[in-house]
Protein backbone atom coordinates (compact mmCIF):
# COMPACT_ATOMS: atom_id res chain seq x y z
CA UNK A 1 0.00 0.00 0.00
CA UNK A 2 1.48 3.35 -0.97
CA UNK A 3 1.83 6.28 1.44
CA UNK A 4 -1.09 8.21 -0.03
CA UNK A 5 -3.49 5.28 0.41
CA UNK A 6 -2.22 4.75 3.98
CA UNK A 7 -2.81 8.43 4.74
CA UNK A 8 -6.34 8.35 3.34
CA UNK A 9 -7.12 5.23 5.35
CA UNK A 10 -5.70 6.84 8.50
CA UNK A 11 -7.95 9.86 7.96
CA UNK A 12 -11.05 7.78 7.23
CA UNK A 13 -10.46 5.54 10.25
CA UNK A 14 -10.36 8.55 12.54
CA UNK A 15 -13.60 10.09 11.31
CA UNK A 16 -16.49 9.38 13.68
CA UNK A 17 -18.94 8.90 10.81
CA UNK A 18 -19.44 5.55 9.14
CA UNK A 19 -17.75 5.54 5.73
CA UNK A 20 -17.97 2.73 3.23
CA UNK A 21 -17.90 1.92 -0.45
CA UNK A 22 -20.28 -0.50 -2.16
CA UNK A 23 -19.89 -1.51 -5.80
CA UNK A 24 -22.82 -1.70 -8.23
CA UNK A 25 -23.34 -5.35 -7.25
CA UNK A 26 -23.74 -4.22 -3.61
CA UNK A 27 -20.46 -5.81 -2.54
CA UNK A 28 -18.46 -3.93 0.08
CA UNK A 29 -15.03 -2.80 -1.04
CA UNK A 30 -14.16 -0.52 1.89
CA UNK A 31 -15.34 0.21 5.43
CA UNK A 32 -13.69 2.54 7.90
CA UNK A 33 -13.16 1.69 11.57
CA UNK A 34 -16.48 3.28 12.64
CA UNK A 35 -18.35 1.10 10.11
CA UNK A 36 -16.66 -2.04 11.40
CA UNK A 37 -17.32 -1.14 15.03
CA UNK A 38 -20.97 -0.25 14.38
CA UNK A 39 -21.76 -3.60 12.76
CA UNK A 40 -19.25 -5.66 14.73
CA UNK A 41 -17.24 -6.93 11.77
CA UNK A 42 -13.52 -7.24 11.16
CA UNK A 43 -12.07 -5.83 7.95
CA UNK A 44 -11.70 -9.35 6.60
CA UNK A 45 -15.38 -10.10 7.32
CA UNK A 46 -16.64 -6.84 5.87
CA UNK A 47 -14.78 -6.67 2.58
CA UNK A 48 -16.64 -8.59 -0.12
CA UNK A 49 -19.80 -8.97 1.98
CA UNK A 50 -23.11 -8.26 0.22
CA UNK A 51 -25.09 -5.29 1.55
CA UNK A 52 -28.15 -7.44 2.33
CA UNK A 53 -26.07 -9.87 4.37
CA UNK A 54 -24.45 -7.01 6.30
CA UNK A 55 -27.67 -5.07 6.99
CA UNK A 56 -29.96 -8.02 7.41
CA UNK A 57 -33.09 -8.60 5.35
CA UNK A 58 -35.34 -6.09 7.16
CA UNK A 59 -32.99 -3.09 7.01
CA UNK A 60 -31.96 -4.01 3.48
CA UNK A 61 -35.60 -3.88 2.32
CA UNK A 62 -36.10 -0.52 4.05
CA UNK A 63 -32.97 0.89 2.38
CA UNK A 64 -33.52 -0.74 -1.03
CA UNK A 65 -35.32 2.25 -2.64
CA UNK A 66 -32.44 4.53 -1.57
CA UNK A 67 -29.85 2.05 -2.84
CA UNK A 68 -31.67 1.69 -6.16
CA UNK A 69 -31.81 5.48 -6.52
CA UNK A 70 -28.11 5.99 -5.81
CA UNK A 71 -27.26 3.23 -8.29
CA UNK A 72 -29.28 5.26 -10.80
CA UNK A 73 -26.95 8.19 -10.14
CA UNK A 74 -29.08 10.11 -7.62
CA UNK A 75 -27.49 11.28 -4.37
CA UNK A 76 -29.58 10.15 -1.41
CA UNK A 77 -29.87 11.74 2.03
CA UNK A 78 -32.22 10.58 4.74
CA UNK A 79 -32.69 10.15 8.47
CA UNK A 80 -33.52 6.82 9.99
CA UNK A 81 -33.85 5.38 13.46
CA UNK A 82 -32.19 1.98 13.66
CA UNK A 83 -31.11 -0.35 16.41
CA UNK A 84 -27.39 -0.66 17.02
CA UNK A 85 -25.79 -4.04 17.62
CA UNK A 86 -26.61 -3.67 21.36
CA UNK A 87 -30.32 -3.15 20.62
CA UNK A 88 -30.42 0.60 21.35
CA UNK A 89 -32.26 3.02 19.07
CA UNK A 90 -29.89 5.35 17.23
CA UNK A 91 -30.81 8.15 14.84
CA UNK A 92 -28.66 8.24 11.73
CA UNK A 93 -28.26 10.77 8.94
CA UNK A 94 -27.21 8.78 5.89
CA UNK A 95 -25.91 10.16 2.64
CA UNK A 96 -25.21 7.94 -0.36
CA UNK A 97 -23.02 9.47 -3.07
CA UNK A 98 -23.00 7.77 -6.47
CA UNK A 99 -19.59 6.91 -7.92
CA UNK A 100 -19.95 7.81 -11.58
CA UNK A 101 -17.25 7.49 -14.22
CA UNK A 102 -17.85 8.20 -17.90
CA UNK A 103 -21.60 8.20 -17.28
CA UNK A 104 -21.65 4.79 -15.61
CA UNK A 105 -22.48 4.26 -11.94
CA UNK A 106 -19.78 1.99 -10.52
CA UNK A 107 -21.03 1.98 -6.94
CA UNK A 108 -21.62 4.40 -4.10
CA UNK A 109 -20.02 5.90 -1.03
CA UNK A 110 -22.04 5.64 2.18
CA UNK A 111 -21.55 8.36 4.80
CA UNK A 112 -23.62 7.78 7.94
CA UNK A 113 -23.48 10.10 10.94
CA UNK A 114 -24.97 9.31 14.34
CA UNK A 115 -27.31 12.21 15.15
CA UNK A 116 -28.98 10.60 18.16
CA UNK A 117 -28.03 13.39 20.58
CA UNK A 118 -29.42 16.03 18.21
CA UNK A 119 -32.67 14.09 17.69
CA UNK A 120 -33.12 13.61 21.44
CA UNK A 121 -32.68 17.37 21.96
CA UNK A 122 -35.21 18.08 19.19
CA UNK A 123 -37.71 15.72 20.79
CA UNK A 124 -37.11 17.27 24.21
CA UNK A 125 -37.58 20.79 22.82
CA UNK A 126 -40.78 19.75 21.06
CA UNK A 127 -42.11 18.22 24.28
CA UNK A 128 -41.16 21.36 26.27
CA UNK A 129 -42.86 23.57 23.69
CA UNK A 130 -46.06 21.51 23.96
CA UNK A 131 -45.98 21.81 27.77
CA UNK A 132 -45.45 25.58 27.60
CA UNK A 133 -48.31 25.98 25.09
CA UNK A 134 -50.63 23.97 27.35
CA UNK A 135 -49.60 26.04 30.38
CA UNK A 136 -50.19 29.27 28.45
CA UNK A 137 -53.73 28.15 27.58
CA UNK A 138 -54.41 27.26 31.21
CA UNK A 139 -52.96 30.60 32.37
CA UNK A 140 -55.17 32.52 29.93
CA UNK A 141 -58.22 30.59 31.11
CA UNK A 142 -57.27 31.28 34.75
CA UNK A 143 -56.70 34.98 34.03
CA UNK A 144 -60.05 35.16 32.25
CA UNK A 145 -61.76 33.56 35.27
CA UNK A 146 -60.05 35.96 37.70
CA UNK A 147 -61.00 38.90 35.51
CA UNK A 148 -64.65 37.79 35.48
CA UNK A 149 -64.67 37.39 39.27
CA UNK A 150 -63.14 40.88 39.73
CA UNK A 151 -65.68 42.36 37.33
CA UNK A 152 -68.54 40.68 39.20
CA UNK A 153 -67.20 41.92 42.55
CA UNK A 154 -67.19 45.52 41.29
CA UNK A 155 -70.91 45.33 40.52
Amino acid sequence: MNNRVKLLELIADNVTAILGYWDKNLINKYANRAYLEWFGYTKEQMVDIHLEEMLGEDYFEINKPRVDAVLNGEKQQFERCIKDRNGYDRWMLATYYPHIEEGEVLGFIAHVADITSVKLLQLELKHSKEIIEKQNIELKEFAGGVSKILTDLKK
